[in-house]
């Protein structure tokens, strides 16, 4: 079926909807697209792309938030599938029987963050969490928050970390968007769609922002890609891996009729160094949709040259031969990107399920909330424990054949061969509908899952329940809510939630952090969301007091990676340099990477666990960032759109570069050399100006232009 995100209220829009938005009062049912189409199962060759353009914004924090709210609201959701008839008649055999369950870990934060201030629904929340703060989307703002909740930044329109950008990612503010953290890289990405001309009408763009460092409010290296000319790419869904940012799309025709899925790969090593990107796809036919790239937690890599594993469910009610798990390896070549694949991994048959689960009743309201059974729910979670590689999803399905919504989920494992199911179940333990779950797992192999839960004594509420891995298998074992709604959800439509986010602290690998929606009081659409955190305690139990070896490099300025060596760092609570704390990742018992804070000074790196503090002997010599320098640039004349080479010092972090102040595009491709277009000029003779945060430099010498 294809549904449209809802806006309550006339909206003026900048650029008209080709199919208008539904508001409340005008709601339409959906309508059926996915019978028959099981049989499609057609992949395209790869298409080499690369970005429509590229640059890097002045930090966040002196860019005036975009208020939310304001400009074009977002873009439509499209369920892609629907099952006829009623539910019944298929028994789920995976059903984790009723019994006593143990209370989850007490929640260690807990903190309400964003509303809703575009007056539509749902919220499509989504965040993580990185080494000192916390990113949370929603539709169609965001915001970044300390590890306790205090706002560094926003709420603001997502299209702010574009200000300044020019086209559509400035332009369109329309939705679905992630925030991700890249532990290899210890960044940030950012992503929503943009469609400048309304749905029925391309262009089909991703814009996507990785931050320069580990602070989500300095600056960002932004991306406009365009995903298709004629294919609406909704529902983006986002992994994390060595070689790429991977991305899943489901495609609308025009945003019109389901026509497939399109996955992607952008270049990430060059988009952490914030160069030009290059793209590879491959469009799928109407068998593939609600497909999830797997997403690295943790610093352990996969395997030298795995691919990234694609995943999504098939139920044999949709016409599929059976009930199985559908695993695809996308590997992408930089270096001939024609060559890339995207093959099978193989099909998994799983314990008999049925997806054809009917909408979720709520306390206090007739109106039935989404269910949302056509895919899996966000995120598809990896790690390698080094014997062996895991991956844990889940998606909702009817449990009892009478529609009582339960998650199925699965952990997954390999060894050198195939993936193979190594545990399954089905979450629905009472008389609580339990869906829009989302899973992952910590360093020990513990699992956690946030949901909402509901029926008509209930209203709509978040839930959190897991397993250790010494647990029972295909059991979860422990169980609390995470908050209690307090009101219903009264418009027509009945979206919510769409997706929300469980993922694993970096710093410890052990703490999890959860953010979805609630309700505090019956409205409409009032949606709130909440973000807390939990943490096994058998997870993170120091077993000695730390001691530091050896630190490298010995110097650095605000921002610099330093590599702590040592013993006993498993359970650290605390890195700081001469009494500044710092972010860091203990990387494992003997190694932590911490970065240098801001007010950090020269003194001695001190480590602490719950067994003591260990001092380092040596100083760390904290050295103030210089400013750029120009030492020449070449050609030394040109018109507009040639390419020029600044070569010079201290280029990493440019923010601007300009020719006798008009703004150049440019690309910082080490700290000495910059290459820059040069931009309109009237003919005549100017200087170029690199600026970073620290300064501006300008060229001794001019440049023509002719």
């Amino acid at each position: 079926m294809r549904r449209r995100r809802i806006i309550l209220g006339a909206v003026l829009l900048a650029v008209p909807l080709s199919v208008a938005l539904w508001n409340v009062a005008g709601a339409a049912g959906p309508k059926p697209l996915w019978s028959g189409f099981a049989s499609d199962r057609t992949i395209s060759k790869p298409i080499v792309g690369h970005d429509v353009k590229h640059d890097v914004s002045k930090p966040l924090r002196d860019i005036p938030p975009i208020a939310p709210g304001t400009g074009r609201q977002e873009a439509p959701e499209n369920p892609m599938k629907h099952f006829q008839g009623a539910p019944g008649g298929k028994v789920d055999s995976a059903v984790q029987t009723p019994q006593q369950l143990a209370p989850m870990p007490a929640l260690q934060q807990s903190f309400d963050t964003q509303i809703n201030s575009c007056s539509c629904y749902p919220p499509d929340t989504n965040g993580d969490v990185g080494t000192t703060q916390y990113v949370q989307t929603v539709n169609l703002t965001f915001a970044v928050y300390s590890k306790t909740g205090s706002v560094l930044y926003g709420p603001a329109a997502t299209n702010t970390i574009w200000s300044g950008f020019g086209g559509a990612c400035q332009t369109a503010n329309d939705g679905d968007p992630i925030a991700q953290w890249d532990p290899l890289a210890q960044r940030w990405v950012v992503s929503q769609f943009a469609f400048p001309n309304g749905t029925g009408s391309p262009p089909y763009d991703e814009c996507v922002a990785v931050s320069q460092t580990s602070d989500a409010t300095g600056s960002w290296y932004r991306y406009d890609f365009n995903i298709s000319s004629t294919l609406m790419d909704d529902y983006p869904k986002m992994g994390v891996w060595p070689d790429a940012y991977y991305f899943t799309f489901n495609d609308f025709d025009h945003g019109g009729p389901f026509t497939g899925a399109t996955v992607t790969a952008l270049d990430r090593n060059a988009m952490i160094n914030g160069q030009a990107a290059a793209t590879v796809q491959f469009v799928l036919g109407t068998a593939f949709g609600g497909m999830l790239p797997s997403d690295l937690d943790g610093t352990a890599t996969p395997p030298a040259g795995s691919p990234n594993y694609v995943v999504q469910f098939d139920d044999d009610g949709a016409g599929y031969p059976q009930d199985q798990l559908e695993v695809w390896q996308f590997h992408v070549d930089w270096t001939t990107p024609a060559n890339s694949t995207f093959t099978s991994g193989g099909n998994i048959a799983t314990a008999a399920f049925d997806s054809n689960q009917p909408n979720i009743p709520q306390k206090g309201s007739s109106v039935a909330l989404e269910s949302l059974t056509d895919r899996l729910m966000y995120r598809l979670a990896y790690r390698n424990f080094g014997d062996h590689e895991a991956l844990v999803v889940n998606h909702t399905v009817n449990s009892n054949g009478a529609g009582l919504a339960g998650f199925r989920w699965y952990e997954l494992r390999r060894t050198g061969g195939s993936w193979s199911i190594f545990q399954q179940s089905t979450y629905a333990p009472d008389t609580e509908n339990r869906w829009m779950g989302s899973i992952a797992m910590d360093k020990k192999g513990d699992i956690a899952s946030g949901f909402s839960f509901a029926n008509s004594s209930t209203y709509a509420s978040i839930g959190y329940a897991g397993r250790l891995a010494s647990d029972p298998a295909n059991q979860f074992t422990m169980e609390s809510t995470f908050l209690a709604g307090n009101g219903a959800q009264t418009g027509s439509a009945a979206r919510w939630g769409d997706y929300s986010n469980i993922s694993v602290d970096p710093t410890d690998d052990c703490t999890f952090w959860y953010t979805s929606e609630y309700l505090q009081t019956t409205g409409q659409v009032n949606w709130r969301t909440r973000v807390g955190s939990f943490q096994y305690p058998s997870c993170n139990v120091a077993q000695q007091p730390p001691s530091i070896a050896s630190f490298n490099p010995t110097s650095g300025s605000p921002g610099t990676a330093v590599t702590v060596n040592g013993s006993g760092f498993t359970g650290t609570s605390a890195v700081k340099f001469n009494g500044a704390t710092a972010g860091y990742v203990v990387n494992s018992d003997t190694k932590i990477t911490a970065t240098v804070p801001s007010n950090a000074t020269t003194g001695k790196i001190a480590v602490t666990n719950s067994l003591g503090t260990a001092t380092s002997t040596q100083n760390f010599s904290v050295t103030k960032p210089q400013p750029p320098r120009i030492a020449s640039f070449t050609p030394t004349s040109g018109h507009k759109g040639a390419s020029v080479t600044i070569t010079g010092s201290n280029f990493t972090g440019a923010t601007a570069v300009r020719l006798g102040g008009t703004t150049a595009a440019f690309t910082v491709n080490s700290a000495t050399k910059i290459t820059a277009v040069v931009p309109n000029k009237f003919p005549g003779f100017y200087k170029w100006q690199v600026t970073t945060p620290v300064g501006t430099a300008t060229s001794f010498s001019y440049f023509r232009v002719f």
